[in-house]
């Protein structure tokens, strides 16, 4: 191809040449996207697979948010980041110097979406923990809500006293509407 154009192929022996920028006129409709370089701008998704309504990828997106709690003392939010691909969200959570909080529930809010009703889901966690033993830790958001729990044996909630230490990391990923 030729510098400043791109060339994009349409069907198994078909091409099409433009100039950075341009619309593309194609046989049953037209390419709207905005070609530039290497990157294609859609608007209104794009069908993977197939042209049925499960196939249409219509909405990315990624970024940060801040996690709050009322039960322990967080020193930093190293990060917490999220991304959603359709209406699945996958979030990451690295939290440093944790000072033992009070007797209630050890959950989080302000997760970037709230989960789908009915939608409960689960996660990797892991903590350290200066004075005491946690067997089998994990993370769970609440359905319908924007609120991660944090569990242990036997889908017990785990306190703000049971966490004293240097870290805190989780992942988890849940469906939202």
């Amino acid at each position: 191809a030729t510098a400043g154009t791109n060339t994009t192929q349409v069907a198994t022996t078909e091409f099409v040449k433009a100039a950075a920028d341009t619309k593309l006129p194609l046989a049953g409709g037209t390419l709207t996207g905005l070609l530039t370089g290497t990157d294609v701008t859609l608007s209104g998704g794009v069908y993977l697979g197939g042209t049925g309504a499960a196939n249409k990828l219509d909405d990315y997106e990624s970024g940060t948010f801040t996690p709050a709690t009322t039960c322990m003392t967080i020193g930093d939010i190293t990060s917490a980041r999220y991304t959603k691909v359709g209406n699945l969200v996958t979030i990451q959570v690295y939290l440093e110097s944790i000072s033992a909080g009070n007797g209630n529930a050890a959950s989080f809010t302000g997760l970037p979406f709230a989960a789908l009703v009915g939608g409960w889901s689960t996660g990797a966690l892991s903590h350290s923990s200066s004075n005491t033993v946690v067997t089998n830790p994990y993370v769970r958001v609440q359905a319908g809500a924007a609120v991660a729990e944090l569990k242990k044996d036997g889908d017990t909630i785990m306190v703000g006293t049971e966490m004293d230490g240097s870290f805190l990391v989780w992942t988890v990923s849940y469906f939202t509407l």
